[in-house]
């Protein structure tokens, strides 16, 4: 937390709507004998400065007087009738999207009767590190990404994968583990996240679940395979439910499968390999079976872009261009709920968003039509409108996808 004196007027460059009146103050039990004076401030997001909405505002005495407030619509909060002439501390925490770490004023204060005490500006971290990877892809070149697709995805497919003998695996050759941590470390870079490593502990596990998911009777694959299953194991069976899991697909075939996630609508398979915190994954193949542990250990300090769109903003291959399209975000402040899509060609043509979906973090929607390929570039205009943050509508967010022609 860090504090600033206030000069004046303070301008936020922030869409802001009219202020809410702040809550009452609550919950004291003090007497006035000694008078009461006011506490006042503004409450601001401290990496970019925007005024922060419904922040609780507590201050109290050590014999348990409380007074509450919460910011309005510009940051700013006033605390009225507190004792003067006792010790008062100050606390600040985002009781209603838990988004911001909580702080306490440095210090006490003491008021004066009738004082009117501005604390200035207390600027709250979110805790969480909002910017693009600094290792992820110059999405805003071309050539950048043609020559990473050439290098990392095109001809991942070609790998092979061990045999099952019985209950038992070949161990995997680290050139085809290489290879498929280049695949996923390619979306994960387009996406703007860090990469991620595999893990042999997570390698030997994710293989165990392959090996299980082989000797399946009642369906092909299973998150949760049964105890009768030939070769079951209590890590393989752990393991089987925190990855994605594919037949007829392995190595970085299989990871391209994932991302593609065809004909599931809840892009199930393609959200956790671009979870931004996650720092390790397993890969397993055996026979023409793949399990990805992507359910294992993340960072907090991970950086993570505020906005995680699939296809990506910027220059994108047409061979790995999904039917499912998404938008996620890592903050907890924001809902996508309401949000509403509109596509659009550079040729001014529309394409229809269909089957939009949103929860509080992510958007889905398919296109009614598939860009063509075509000999140049195809650019895919996208508007999401309707999106809150912290509970006001938001201006339209606009991104702008150009498919290069990419394919296999």
């Amino acid at each position: 937390m860090q504090l600033r004196p206030v000069l004046g007027a303070v301008f936020l460059p922030l869409l802001v709507i009219a202020g809410l009146t702040c809550a009452p103050a609550s919950g004291t039990e003090a007497t006035d004998r000694a008078g009461t004076g006011s506490l006042e401030g503004t409450v601001l997001d401290g990496d970019d400065g925007r005024p922060l909405r419904q922040i609780s505002v507590s201050a109290w005495t050590d014999d348990g007087a409380t007074w509450r407030a919460r910011t309005d619509d510009d940051g700013r909060f006033e605390l009225p009738s507190v004792d003067a002439g006792r010790e008062i501390h100050v606390n600040f925490f985002d009781a209603a999207w838990h988004q911001y770490d909580g702080a306490d004023f440095p210090g006490v204060v003491t008021l004066a009767p009738d004082e009117q005490r501005d604390l200035g500006v207390i600027d709250l971290d979110d805790g969480m590190n909002l910017r693009r990877s600094p290792s992820a892809l110059d999405v805003t070149d071309p050539a950048v990404v043609t020559r990473s697709w050439k290098q990392d995805v095109r001809g991942s497919s070609r790998t092979p994968s061990p045999r099952i003998h019985g209950c038992k695996v070949a161990r995997q050759p680290e050139r085809v583990l290489r290879k498929v941590a280049g695949v996923i470390n390619w979306y994960r870079g387009m996406a703007g996240l860090d990469p991620v490593v595999l893990a042999p502990r997570l390698n030997r596990l994710a293989q165990r679940s392959s090996v299980i998911q082989s000797y399946l009777r009642s369906e092909p694959l299973s998150h949760d395979p049964p105890r009768s299953t030939r070769c079951w194991s209590r890590a393989g069976a752990e393991a089987a439910g925190r990855s994605d899991l594919a037949m007829g697909w392995t190595g970085g075939s299989a990871v391209n499968a994932y991302m593609s996630d065809y004909g599931v609508p809840s892009v199930g398979h393609r959200t956790p390999i671009l979870n931004p915190t996650a720092t390790a994954f397993g890969s397993g193949d055996a026979g023409q079976y793949n399990s990805l542990y992507v359910y294992g250990p993340n960072s907090q300090k991970a950086s993570r872009p505020p906005w995680i769109s699939w296809p990506s903003a910027g220059y994108f291959p047409y061979g790995v261009t999904p039917s499912t399209w998404s938008l996620q975000t890592s903050r907890a402040d924001v809902d996508l709920r309401g949000a509403r899509v509109t596509l659009t060609l550079s040729t001014g043509q529309r394409i229809r968003a269909l089957d939009q979906t949103g929860d509080t973090n992510m958007l889905l929607w398919t296109l009614s039509a598939s860009p063509r390929r075509h000999h140049d570039t195809t650019v895919v205009d996208v508007k999401v409108s309707g999106i809150k943050w912290r509970g006001v509508t938001q201006p339209p967010l606009v991104y702008t996808v150009r498919i290069l022609d990419l394919s296999w």
